[in-house]
């Protein structure tokens, strides 16, 4: 019995190192993901994570609990010694097996991008099934007993408090409500990431825009003359308020007749924030953010394969010149191109990006995320305190 008690501890103990491996290698450890040693580690984990849980899980079934001393020389039937019947110890294993899940969803990325740009990551069905095994494995050791529970009917044959089995079931299977709620939400945001025309089809829409440009430049008989810091009309927000069509250079924006062209109604353009006053200090900063948040938009274009020839305009060599001319133009075109590079890591490696699919998804995920936490703070009391009480009934009797 005792041996049966540290065995299943020192398999749930391993549980953790295996946590630390697929939340520290999926959340932090992007840049060595695809290196075979790190790739051999967190997919032996991953794979490792439900077997052990299967067998710790096995050996918590009441029937399997049911110890007995050796056979009598008098008596040929073998004499039950011990019976362990626990509330406590099913719970929380299988409680920290929903909260490992959740820390993986938390930490997978998912990728909505154009096709021409490399493999679309969705959200895994492989969590999903270990959400479904997890809750077998809680219902097949329970039986009857926290399944009812949840319906708060128990059977006149069940030993525990009811009390107890009901708050031990809600601790149970609360946390596949909120795993189930997270997947939905991923493959929601991921499907109306891959469709909109500022993330997933972004690059060709961009490539498209700026074919456009260079055609209305081209036509007008003389160029404009513009002072050598005014901007590029780089394409910053607003693609999904207009009309486009798709054709062979690219999805293409329309004046709403089909008739192709380039409307200022809609769209936040590099040229248009440049003109605002620096009435507010932190205006020359969100200039600056505007301008990487467009440069990352024309790196997604390289990404893809896209090649746009009139980046290397006179226009845009003479804005980026002033820009560094002038007294801590180095520094800030270093800040810019950190925050570009810090667009491109959350737009790659997680799953921040497609949260802004729809303007009410961050309300959404963010719910979510405050629900986890408090259900972690709620459960944990409540498992104190089931603790505390199996405790003291135990003495008592």
């Amino acid at each position: 019995m005792r041996w049966q008690i540290w065995k299943g501890n020192a398999l749930l103990l391993t549980s953790p190192g295996i946590i630390g491996v697929l939340v520290g290698i999926g959340g932090y450890g992007q840049r060595y993901r695809y290196h075979p040693f790190t790739r051999f580690i967190f997919l032996g984990a991953n794979t490792l994570f439900l077997p052990i849980l299967s067998y710790v899980v096995s050996t918590l079934d009441d029937s399997s609990n049911d110890y007995v001393s050796s056979v009598d020389n008098e008596c040929t039937t073998p004499i039950l010694a011990a019976l362990c019947h626990s509330n406590f110890h099913p719970c929380t294993v299988i409680t920290w097996a929903f909260l490992v899940q959740i820390a993986t969803i938390n930490t997978t990325p998912v990728l909505a991008i154009n096709p021409r740009g490399g493999r679309t990551v969705g959200p895994s069905l492989e969590l999903l099934a270990k959400v479904i095994w997890t809750f077998y494995l809680g219902a097949s050791i329970t039986k009857s007993r926290f399944l009812n529970a949840i319906f708060g009917v128990l059977h006149g044959k069940d030993r525990t408090p009811s009390s107890s089995v009901s708050i031990c079931a809600r601790i149970m299977f609360a946390p596949s409500v909120l795993i189930c709620a997270k997947i939905v939400c991923k493959y929601f945001a991921f499907e109306k990431a891959r469709l909109s025309f500022e993330l997933g089809r972004n690059p060709s829409l961009i490539f498209g825009y700026m074919k456009q440009l260079e055609r209305q430049e081209s036509s007008q008989p003389g160029e404009s003359v513009v002072a050598e810091d005014a901007p590029p009309p780089l394409l910053v927000m607003g693609e999904d308020r207009r009309q486009v069509v798709n054709q062979s250079c690219g999805y293409v924006f329309t004046n709403g007749s089909g008739i192709m062209g380039i409307a200022t109604t809609g769209l936040v353009t590099l040229d248009k924030i440049w003109q605002l006053e620096n009435v507010h200090p932190m205006m020359p900063r969100l200039k600056d953010l505007c301008l990487s948040f467009a440069l990352f938009k024309l790196l997604r274009c390289r990404f893809a394969r896209y090649k746009i020839t009139n980046v290397r305009s006179v226009r845009m060599l003479k804005f980026f010149c002033s820009l560094l001319l002038k007294d801590g133009g180095h520094d800030r075109m270093f800040r810019v191109v950190a925050d570009e590079l810090s667009f491109v890591h959350d737009y790659y490696y997680s799953s921040l990006s497609i949260s802004y699919a729809k303007c009410w998804l961050p309300i959404l995920v963010i719910f979510l995320s405050l629900l986890s936490i408090s259900y972690c703070i709620v459960a944990a009391c409540f498992i104190v305190l089931l603790a505390a009480k199996e405790n003291k009934n135990g003495y008592s009797r």
